[in-house]
């Protein structure tokens, strides 16, 4: 878990990083024949599920793809990790890149929205599954709002920080009724995707939403998530200064 939180979290202080929420677009807005997809996950990702005819380029390269500053460029990822995607956004158009969007739900809403996708049906399907580390990330990082079952709730809010929004619900309409209070009224809330704790709550067909991702684990599982998030992020502040990235390209 360690060294999977260490490639997917950056070494610097990203609240320092200003974020650009302006890029974030849904796909059915794009003209996919007037644009090049970037897909910015790790290759070993791409491999397993990718849009057909995209280049895989990591955030950081594409700054130094000069060819790239000229085109339209629609970046595509998993999209739970919200805040790094609008960094991303004002780091590429502060250094001169004049055409960037990003999917907004990533290549989860790409599925959904009916583009095709390369890979096997299962590796397509966990586009919309969290990895442990997603998850915790997601959470801590302020990127997403976390919806459980209400018999669920007071044993999930007992052991995931106050400072994470948790939403229970109940009843036949209550999931899409959720899912508007998780959006809010403003801009950078509809950005948030929303994870629904699986085995607490039934899934609901009405839900259109194309930002919304799955996790499964219980209660005391997800309680040992952060107890071993607390436990790396001490391990991260011991890491000599010298040793750190300072953000640049």
């Amino acid at each position: 878990m360690e060294q999977e939180y260490l490639d997917n979290v950056p070494l610097y202080d990203v609240s320092e990083i200003p974020e650009d929420y302006s890029c974030f677009v849904d796909v059915d807005a794009v003209d996919l024949g007037r644009v090049t997809v970037v897909d910015t996950r790790s290759a070993n990702d791409f491999e397993k599920a990718f849009v057909p005819g995209s280049i895989n380029l990591p955030g950081n390269f594409i700054f130094h793809q000069r060819t790239l500053k000229s085109r339209s460029l629609l970046l595509v990822n998993k999209g739970v990790l919200t805040r790094q995607n609008a960094q991303l956004c004002a780091r590429l158009k502060e250094a001169g890149f004049i055409d960037v969007k990003i999917v907004r739900g990533g290549l989860h809403a790409w599925r959904l929205s009916g583009n095709k996708l390369a890979g096997l049906p299962e590796d397509v399907a966990a586009l919309s599954r969290l990895t442990e580390i997603e998850f915790v990330v997601a959470l801590t990082g302020g990127d997403a709002k976390l919806i459980v079952g209400q018999s669920w709730y007071d044993r999930v809010r007992r052991y995931v920080p106050e400072n994470i929004p948790v939403l229970p619900i109940a009843g036949d309409k209550s999931f899409a009724m959720a899912l508007v209070k998780a959006l809010g009224g403003d801009e950078v809330s509809r950005n948030l995707p929303v994870i629904m704790l699986e085995g607490t709550l039934e899934e609901y067909a009405e839900s259109q939403y194309r930002n919304l991702y799955r996790y499964e684990a219980s209660p005391e599982a997800i309680e040992r998530h952060f107890e071993s998030l607390a436990t790396v992020q001490e391990k991260r502040r011991s890491i000599p200064d010298r040793y750190r990235c300072r953000g640049g390209e």
